[in-house]
């Protein structure tokens, strides 16, 4: 296997950029074909039609929360990142107990 060094430090950001988009048109082609095969079998079924939006909404309640709260602790991080301390991990010789001679 060869690793190669001369990556293109912009590169990796493009891809994750990338990757992120299609994740988040994928996710949203599944919810939309979601909505629609509810949709269908809620005119296919009508005495199922009240149920199956009552537990659309019953789900839907949960998710949001759920999704104000991701929400407001990523824009708390981005706004008020981690002290230096928190984050710095020790090296081997630290870990140990062994500190280098002065």
């Amino acid at each position: 296997m060869t690793v190669h060094t001369d990556v293109d430090p912009g590169l990796v950001e493009r891809v994750a950029a990338l990757e992120e988009r299609v994740t988040s048109v994928s996710f949203r082609l599944n919810l939309l074909w979601f909505i629609v095969g509810v949709l269908i079998l809620a005119l296919l079924f009508r005495p199922l039609a009240q149920l199956i939006v009552l537990l659309g909404i019953v789900l839907a309640i949960p998710a949001a929360i759920v999704g104000v709260i991701v929400l407001i602790s990523i824009v708390l991080n981005r706004c008020f990142p981690a002290a230096p301390s928190c984050t710095e991990t020790a090296t081997a010789t630290e870990t140990v107990g062994i500190h280098p001679a002065d």
